[in-house]
């Protein structure tokens, strides 16, 4: 497995990691122990205190929680779940979410540096200088290796096969052997690179790795080996060492950074390549396979178990901006960049060729391999053929369509087409034929080139869609035909025989040959605007503007959105955003893809455990009106009836892309369909008294669905809806009823008795009481109105042609009744309205109202009447005559007005209650100005009335006269009757 003998270190690329330091929440910067525990959080020893990360946050303990001493060395789980905290100043257990310093009166403030269970689940803890102590049955004895070494410097500890492996800082290596009780050592010259060791870690094939200050040994059975030969001095002093699920040996060391053996190759990563540090102090892999790097100083690296290598101008590539990838037949990597020509890449380093090795242009859009190993580069102004000794340009002197090339592919028969901006070029090995509108292939760019498994070609255009090649003739696909836009970036067809189709702003497309099915960012699609896609194994991996895609053809059916898996700059790529066409697939399935900040490769081979995230209800919040309290249950809760609005905050453990968990809920016995969400709690409110289970799970990023976690819950009723209380109130109110019944019966008895004489006295009373409210309403109303409001509830409103209104007040009402007293004044009104009243009743008119001094009266209504207007002037005479008269005897003289107009009005009662009968129109409103226009002890008329009285009574005319809001009007008074009335 091991090559023993190298030559170098390689040159690494840069990985892209993701960083957590004090800036994120984590307790401290130099990170001692990682573990991940067995519900899923992983807990960080550092210089500053203990961190519990769940993914989205760092919970921090100190001293203030417990702990002996911030300055943690070594962090261990039980067999019973308990986590033990070796510390500067002992130890410490953290149990029932809190932490007690324990066996302070034997450990002391020993430095604990490691600690370990054996077979038997006896807990070790060994210490710095003050030798090892063992924890069986709750007792804490020292356990005496050797009494003769007293001045042992222990750093690392593991137990395998119940055998006790001790690395230290000034003896080498020590094996106890619990079988025999004895102990072997191995230092220097046993084969040992030093002495001075600082950290073990035992492999699945138990071997033993052990880390010194020159380097790394490996020690299987009883031989001890130099893995990395001559170069293990270039490691330096190694302190951290773990593997991962790809088998890959990773190695930490203290000053000069990371190294990744893999597949007999040593490669050396630091900070020029990614890392926050250069001293990797503990190296931790976790359950999907990512791995995260302690450091000094730096925090914590995490690295994908994808593990993105990421190529940049940092490492030596031209430019970060890449349009095209390819490998030559030598496996040299080559990038081509937009005015800076072509990188070409090999173990590390990096080459670049522009026009002056013999490029035709230096703007490269394409780069392909031919099946005879020959590479064309399409650019902007032409294309370049290299066959690794010379180079040979095509430009449109050759005849190609146009000098932008911008995808290039070689059909089965041997032909090159070049996809340029103006139509697509055929090259036969002799000549080159061009197609554009006027072969029938459309004037637009072409951003790729297809050939399908029936040797068709597909041609994705910049705005007329697709273009197929079928025998000699083109054919178009576009929105026409299904396509949901016309602007195509790339296609392919997939094992299944359907094609799918890469759109600038339509999402993806599948074409089954019949059909179009468009796949957006509401089915999981990260971007509508999708560069590029090729199919590699079960998956169809798309680049967008938010990252790579990739797609599960059977996922997509059976769970819609979990068929994507999407990379994005979270995950490790150099950038999210995606070049057209900056896709490559090398001869060892590696992935490249090109980007605006560089190129990011992709092993899809390197595949995480795809394993659902754990999830738990951490906390529940119960609100009961007066106070909010927080608690943890496991299984069932009890609350009162009043503790009845409940929030649930739940949590699932994923360390990959945690911002991407969903999550699904349902209260059973309350809810009745799950319900998603991405937020961390729900709230229900205002429960009925039952019994309830809350059940939560939740989707990684990887899209495996978690098992629920569930909650009972049982709220109480109130005593008085417990089935004791209803009980005994049931009876209660059974004996009360017939006790209640024999009581009623008799009263009931004696009250019809009662009931009846009432009855009679009541009927009596009533008939009464509607007698006077008849007469009531028959002073409000005319009769015949209030026969119509009784026997249909209302009356309808009722034009009338022929009406003649006549108003009246009093001269200088004002000032009079500003000297009169009020009661005075009121019954002087009074006395002259009752005379009025006389006076219209006994001339057949109706009475309106009275407003102030105001009295108004009408003539021919609500019973239409032909001498409506001389009925009218003879009531005004005699109110006329009614006050003179009272002029003679009263001490209060009063000087009335009367104004009479003539015509149609509408008439009707408003009111619900408190009924008036009232009319409208503008007769009603020239009358008033008849009134406000004449002059004291006159009666003033309108010409329209005169028409109708002239026969009647002596008038005379007074001219136009100027009325408020009316003109001129004539007007006439009324001066007396005349013989025939």
């Amino acid at each position: 497995m091991f090559l023993l003998g190298f030559s170098a270190v390689s040159t690494a690329q840069s990985l892209s990691f993701k960083y957590f330091s004090s800036d994120d929440g984590l307790a401290q910067n130099s990170v001692y122990s990682m573990i991940q525990d067995s519900k899923g959080y992983i807990w960080i020893g550092t210089e500053g205190g203990l961190s519990k990360f769940d993914g989205l946050k760092f919970t921090n303990y100190t001293k203030l929680n417990g702990l002996p001493d911030n300055h943690i060395r070594e962090v261990f789980e039980d067999h019973q779940k308990n986590i033990w905290i070796g510390t500067n100043k002992g130890v410490a257990k953290y149990s029932n979410n809190k932490f007690e310093p324990k066996f302070t009166e034997i450990l002391g403030s020993s430095i604990v540096y490691s600690i370990e269970r054996d077979s038997s689940n006896s807990i070790y803890f060994f210490t710095g200088n003050e030798g090892i102590f063992v924890l069986k049955n709750n007792i804490l004895n020292k356990f005496k290796i050797d009494t003769s070494k007293t001045n042992l410097s222990i750093r690392k500890a593991i137990i395998s096969n119940n055998n006790i492996w001790i690395a230290t800082s000034n003896s080498g290596l020590l094996k106890y052997i619990s079988k025999s009780d004895s102990l072997i050592s191995f230092n220097s010259t046993d084969g040992l690179l030093s002495d001075t060791l600082y950290t073990l870690f035992e492999d699945d094939e138990d071997r033993i790795w052990v880390a010194s200050e020159k380097g790394v040994n490996i020690i299987e059975g009883e031989k001890i080996t130099n893995p990395f030969g001559k170069i293990t001095n270039s490691l330096g002093k190694i302190i951290s060492i773990n593997r991962d699920i790809n088998n890959f040996v990773w190695i930490g060391s203290s000053d000069n950074g990371l190294f990744k053996f893999a597949e007999n190759e040593l490669i050396k990563y630091n900070d020029k390549n990614g890392l926050s540090s250069n001293t990797i102090s503990s190296i931790l892999v976790d359950t999907r396979g990512d791995i995260w790097f302690g450091t000094w100083y730096g925090g914590i690296c995490k690295l994908a178990v994808e593990q993105f290598e990421v190529f940049s101008s940092q490492n030596g590539l031209t430019n970060d901006i890449v349009f095209s990838i390819s490998q030559d037949k030598y496996n040299n990597m080559w990038f081509g960049h937009v005015g800076d020509g072509i990188s070409i890449y090999n173990n590390g380093m990096f080459k670049n060729i522009t026009t002056k090795e013999g490029l035709v242009d230096n703007n490269v859009a394409s780069i392909y391999k031919s099946k005879n190993d020959n590479l064309w580069i399409g650019s902007q102004g032409g294309v370049t053929k290299y066959d690794y000794s010379n180079y040979t340009t095509f430009s449109t002197q050759n005849g190609l369509v146009d000098s932008w090339v911008l995808s290039i592919h070689e059909d089965y028969k041997g032909n090159m087409w070049f996809g340029t901006r103006a139509g697509v070029s055929k090259y036969d090995g002799q000549k080159i034929i061009s197609f554009s509108s006027a072969e029938g292939f459309p004037k637009d760019w072409v951003w790729d080139i297809f050939e399908d498994n029936q040797n068709r070609l597909w041609f994705a255009t910049d705005d007329s869609g697709l273009v197929l090649l079928e025998g000699n003739n083109f054919r178009r696909l576009t929105k026409e035909n299904g396509l949901p836009l016309n602007d195509v970036f790339s296609i392919t067809q997939d094992r299944y025989d359907n094609y799918w189709i890469a759109t600038d702003g339509g999402g993806l497309v599948k074409y089954d040959g019949k059909s179009f099915q468009t796949i957006t960012i509401e089915d999981g699609l990260p971007s509508n605007t999708c560069y590029f896609l090729f199919e590699e194994g079960p998956y169809l991996y798309i680049g967008t503007t938010k990252g790579i895609a990739r797609f599960e053809y059977s996922a997509f059916d059976e769970k819609g959105k979990s068929a994507f898996k999407v990379y994005s700059k979270k995950d490790g790529l150099i950038s999210s955003e995606m070049n057209t066409g900056s896709y490559f697939r090398d001869k060892e399935r590696n992935l490249w893809f090109g980007t605006e900040k560089g190129v990011v490769k992709f092993s899809p081979y390197l595949k995480p455990n795809l394993i659902p995230s754990p999830i738990y209800i951490h906390n529940i919040r119960i609100i009961d009106g007066k106070s909010e309290i927080d608690t943890t249950v496991n299984s069932e809760l009890n609350l009162e009836y009043d503790q009845n609005s409940i929030r649930f905050d739940y949590i699932g453990i994923s360390f990959a892309s945690p911002e991407n968990m969903i999550y699904s809920y349902i209260l059973d016995g309350s809810d009745q369909k799950w319900t998603e969400t991405i937020e961390h709690s729900i709230t229900y409110r205002s429960l009925s008294p039952g019994s309830y289970t809350f059940k939560v799970k939740c989707r990684n990023s990887d899209g495996i669905w978690s098992e629920s976690a569930d909650l009972s819950i049982i709220i109480s009723p109130p005593f008085w809806q417990t089935w004791w209380f209803l009980s005994v109130v049931s009876i209660l109110i059974l004996s009360s009823i017939y006790s209640f019944y024999l009581l009623k019966t008799n009263q009931v008895k004696r009250r019809n008795i009662e009931l009846a004489n009432m009855v009679r006295l009541r009927t009596r009373e009533l008939e009464t009481e509607k007698n006077k409210s008849d007469e009531l309403l028959l002073n409000i109303l005319p009769v015949s109105l209030v026969r119509e409001l009784k026997e249909k509830g209302s009356v309808q409103p009722r034009e009338f042609k022929n009406v003649t209104i006549l108003f009246t007040d009093f001269k200088e009402f004002t000032y009079t009744a500003s000297v009169l007293p009020a009661e005075e004044l009121v019954k002087e009104l009074n006395e002259i309205f009752l005379g009025f009243d006389n006076i219209i009743e006994q001339n057949g008119l109706e009475k309106l109202k009275t407003i102030g001094d105001s009295y108004m009266a009408a003539g021919g209504l609500p019973q239409e009447a032909e001498d409506h207007a001389i009925k009218v002037v003879n009531a005004a005479i005699e109110m006329q005559e009614l006050i003179k008269e009272r002029n003679k005897n009263s001490a209060i003289k009063w000087d009335m007005r009367a104004g009479i107009h003539s015509g149609n009005v509408i008439a009707g009662v408003v009111g619900t209650k408190k009924f008036t009968y009232d009319i409208w129109g503008d007769t009603v409103n020239i009358a008033s100005r008849m009134e406000s226009s004449g002059e004291a002890n006159q009666i003033n008329i309108s010409a329209y009335t005169y028409m109708l009285v002239k026969d009647y009574y002596d008038c005379e005319y007074r001219g136009k006269v100027d009325a408020k809001g009316k003109g001129k009007i004539d007007m006439y008074f009324i001066k007396k009757r005349k013989n025939n009335i």
